[in-house]
């Protein structure tokens, strides 16, 4: 993969990230409001009709977006487990209603249901946690595919080198590439003095070092 390949790919899956989210934002508000029109015969005001809401889906898009950001939700990690991305997600999701709860509040606009804006937080942490879910299976089975692979560097002697980047490619699920390594031999990529400059010039993504 190219330097500029390696760039692309972590805005691609930012992007990606982001937009999943955004989906699951307003998939999330569609489903609390039309689970708050089911039990109208629970609550004694009625329902506002649903494009009255506009202003609030544009302002909880933003907010959301905003404390996902502010939680690093949008850093591409591949090791990050499924629970701790799900807990991330649900501090993000708590932080937004607070806002949202509070902006309700203040600005005495009756005719946004705090009923919807507590019921598109639940929806929010299931469907964004399963969205992201579906992601990183799909970028999964593109790492066996051997496509977006990391860029790894070696530093050692050859012949530890050419041990470790025989067992790092034979277990194809970590997607790791070995681009060289870094040592006295004449085979290496340059010496270990080197290292920064060499890992800056083939954009390495981690180095491992050799016992």
């Amino acid at each position: 993969m190219s330097p500029a390949g390696v760039t692309n790919c972590g805005a691609f899956k930012a992007a990606a990230l982001v937009i999943a989210d955004l989906a699951a934002f307003n998939l999330s508000f569609f489903a609390a409001y039309l689970l708050r029109d089911l039990i109208q015969p629970f609550f004694i005001n009625s329902l506002y009709p649903v494009s009255w809401y506009q202003s609030l889906i544009i302002f909880y898009n933003l907010v959301f977006f905003l404390t996902f950001l502010a939680g690093g939700l949008y850093r591409v990690r591949r090791e990050t487990p499924p629970a701790e991305e799900s807990l991330r997600v649900a501090r993000a999701v708590v932080l937004g209603l607070v806002i949202l709860m509070a902006a309700t509040y203040l600005s005495r606009v009756r005719i946004y249901s705090r009923a919807v804006v507590l019921e598109q937080g639940v929806f929010i942490l299931f469907i964004a946690s399963l969205f992201r879910r579906i992601l990183r299976q799909m970028h999964r089975e593109l790492v066996r595919a051997r496509f977006d692979l990391r860029r790894v560097l070696l530093v050692g002697s050859k012949g530890e080198a050419a041990e470790l980047a025989g067992r790092l490619e034979g277990a194809q699920e970590l997607g790791i590439e070995v681009v060289g390594f870094v040592g006295e031999d004449g085979a290496a990529l340059g010496r270990v003095e080197e290292l920064s400059e060499i890992a800056e010039r083939f954009k390495i993504q981690e180095v491992i070092i050799c016992e």
